[in-house]
């Protein structure tokens, strides 16, 4: 359908950018849905809200990202958009229930 298109298209934007994720009302602009639709569509499609969905990402990508090893905690914080390491850090702990740094040191 129309809609579904529309929602990959937003899926895939938002994939590509994860340091600075559209609004949920530029997102829904960009791919012609209004603002509660392309939520409704994110809950009903994904199971999650899209703020739910964005910070599902940026954690799944964090995770990769801690994994390989390549990048500080600080890096990867501005790699996903989050101006202090900080708040990527405290983040990633309510998701994942323990610290990036703990999360890496027990690789």
């Amino acid at each position: 359908s129309k809609e579904r298109e529309q929602l990959r298209r937003a899926i895939h934007i938002v994939g590509e950018s994860l340091a600075a994720p559209p609004l949920l009302a530029e997102l829904g602009m960009q791919v012609g849905l209004s603002t509660n639709r392309l939520n409704r569509l994110f809950k009903l499609s994904v199971g999650l809200t899209y703020a739910q969905y964005v910070l599902e990402l940026r954690m799944r990508k964090a995770h990769d990202l801690l994994r390989t090893g390549d990048f500080t905690i600080t890096e990867i914080s501005h790699m996903l958009g989050y101006d202090y390491a900080g708040n990527f850090s405290a983040a990633f702990r309510r998701f994942f229930g323990v610290s990036p740094k703990s999360y890496k040191q027990h690789l």
